[in-house]
């Protein structure tokens, strides 16, 4: 982790103010280049155009910090790939201070274009061209790059913004809602754009609708515990404490985390986590027990535990029902072979068979050790047993 970070250093370019440091990483001068070159026709307009979008993105989040700082909070701009991103630390503040931070970042890119307007109309163009022209290229930036952050979809601050009034308005559920709300504008407008000559920014909004799905299917879980920072600090406790090697302080907090927050994600992620400590400490019956009663709700990672726990606890059935769904996630010999054992305990012979070939393909080591275990003894006598040991 520590070469990583390093590593990431390298790759960044670091400048700033005294309480604002900016990062700016490689990809973001890619990106500046590519908008700069199709849409100059000149080396000097490709130039104005990449100082223009630098300056207009950095006032832009600089409305964001600004107003960050003055409410009491900690700041840092990055510019990465697809923008800039102002990163905030410090106390949890209230939803129209929230609002008032988002807000800022567009409203100064009104200013700039209203400025840039008011500006041209002083200026003749056959005077001062060049003036003329960045002015221009100044306004148009800001116009088309308000309009487009101004949409209603997560994580633009249209869709920041509709979340946090919904959120005002009606609570929990205004925040489900500004979720489905953005995962239907993305998807329509990526479906737009991508039918006209701007697909890139049709693809920018195909991204943004497979990751607002993905928020809208956690959305789904969330409850009124999942927004007290007490419970969500207790959790932190607890991973930090399984991370440093103390389990039974990491078992007592995820247990008080779960009693408290009862349901939602705050609970999911304590029970899975809890699940996976268990298991690593060889209570697997317990382990089952926590993710069997949240089966619906698992993460990938965790439903992959959960079939090889069902395996391991002799739920042969329950491993069966899961391991088709888990092996479309981890295609791998080991998930193939579960299956397999699963249904060998069954006295299910063709199934049982045909996964343990497809284990075989997806690299099974040391076939014979596989095949000493006991679970095949119901079926070793059978036509099918007989003919894969003939094939291999």
């Amino acid at each position: 982790m520590k070469v990583y970070q390093k590593l990431q250093k390298k790759k960044t370019m670091e400048i700033g103010f005294k309480k604002i440091p900016i990062t700016i990483s490689p990809f973001f001068f890619v990106l500046v280049g590519i908008i700069s070159y199709l849409n100059g026709n000149s080396l000097l307009s490709m130039g104005i155009f990449a100082i223009a979008i630098f300056i207009s993105l950095l006032l832009h989040e600089l409305g964001h910090a600004l107003t960050a700082l003055s409410f009491g909070q900690r700041v840092r701009i990055s510019f990465v790939g697809f923008g800039g991103i102002t990163h905030r630390f410090g106390p949890k503040l209230k939803l129209w201070q929230e609002f008032a931070i988002t807000l800022n970042g567009p409203l100064m890119g009104i200013f700039i274009f209203t400025s840039a307007y008011i500006l041209n109309q002083n200026i003749h163009p056959t005077h001062s061209p060049l003036l003329f022209t960045t002015v221009a290229i100044f306004f148009w930036i800001n116009v088309l790059w308000t309009i487009l952050n101004l949409v209603p979809v997560q994580p633009l601050d249209g869709g920041q913004l509709l979340k946090i009034v919904l959120t005002m308005l009606f609570g929990l559920m205004g925040t489900k809602i500004a979720l489905f709300l953005s995962l239907l504008c993305a998807a329509l407008l990526a479906l737009l754009f991508l039918i006209t000559p701007h697909f890139i920014v049709g693809i920018l909004f195909l991204i943004l609708t497979l990751e607002n799905f993905k928020l809208w299917k956690e959305s789904l879980h969330l409850s009124k515990s999942d927004q007290i920072p007490a419970i969500q600090t207790l959790l932190n406790k607890a991973k930090k404490a399984m991370q440093q090697g103390e389990y039974q302080v990491a078992l007592e907090e995820f247990e008080l985390v779960r009693s408290h927050a009862k349901k939602g994600v705050l609970y999911l992620q304590a029970t899975e986590a809890e699940a996976f400590l268990l298991n690593d400490i060889g209570e697997k019956p317990s382990a089952y027990q926590l993710l069997q009663a949240e089966q619906h709700k698992l993460s990938t990672p965790a439903l992959r535990l959960l079939h090889h726990l069902s395996y391991a606890t002799g739920h042969f059935q329950r491993g069966i029902e899961l391991g088709k769904k888990v092996y479309q996630f981890f295609p791998d010999y080991h998930t193939a072979l579960i299956n397999a054992l699963c249904h060998a305990a069954k006295r299910e012979a063709f199934p049982s068979i045909e996964w343990l070939k497809c284990a075989i393909q997806a690299g099974l080591p040391n076939l014979e050790e596989t095949l000493a275990k006991p679970e095949w003894d119901g079926i070793r006598n059978t036509e099918e047993f007989a003919t894969f040991l003939q094939d291999h």
